[in-house]
C-alpha cells in the first residue's frame, strides 16, 4: 500500500498540531488531546456515508430504515460522549 503525502499536507497537519497545542501521531494513539481535536473539528461524520457503510453488511438482515435509525443513534452517543469528554486521555490520566 502506498501513501503519500504532499508537502502542502504535512503543513496543513503540523499547523493543526500547533493550534491544537498536540501531537495527533500515527497508529492508534493519537494523543492524549484527541477529544479537543474531535471539538475542534466539530466530529462531523457524513451521514449518508455512515449509513453506506452500515446497509453493505447489515442490509441483507435488517431493512434500509433500521439502518438509518441506527447511524442516527450511532452519530448521537458518539458526539454526546466527545462533547462529555469521553476521548480525553488526559483527563483520565489525572
Amino acid at each position: 500500500m502506498d501513501f503519500y503525502i504532499s508537502d502542502q499536507e504535512l503543513d496543513a497537519m503540523a499547523d493543526m498540531e500547533d493550534r491544537l497545542d498536540c501531537n495527533i501521531s500515527a497508529g492508534l494513539d493519537w494523543g492524549t488531546n484527541f477529544g479537543s481535536f474531535l471539538r475542534s473539528n466539530g466530529f462531523y461524520v457524513d451521514s449518508q456515508r455512515l449509513v453506506e457503510l452500515l446497509a453493505e453488511y447489515l442490509l441483507p438482515i435488517m431493512p434500509i430504515n433500521e439502518i438509518q435509525d441506527l447511524a442516527n443513534t450511532l452519530q448521537s452517543q458518539i458526539k454526546e460522549r466527545v462533547e462529555q469528554g469521553a476521548f480525553d486521555q488526559s483527563q483520565k490520566s489525572a
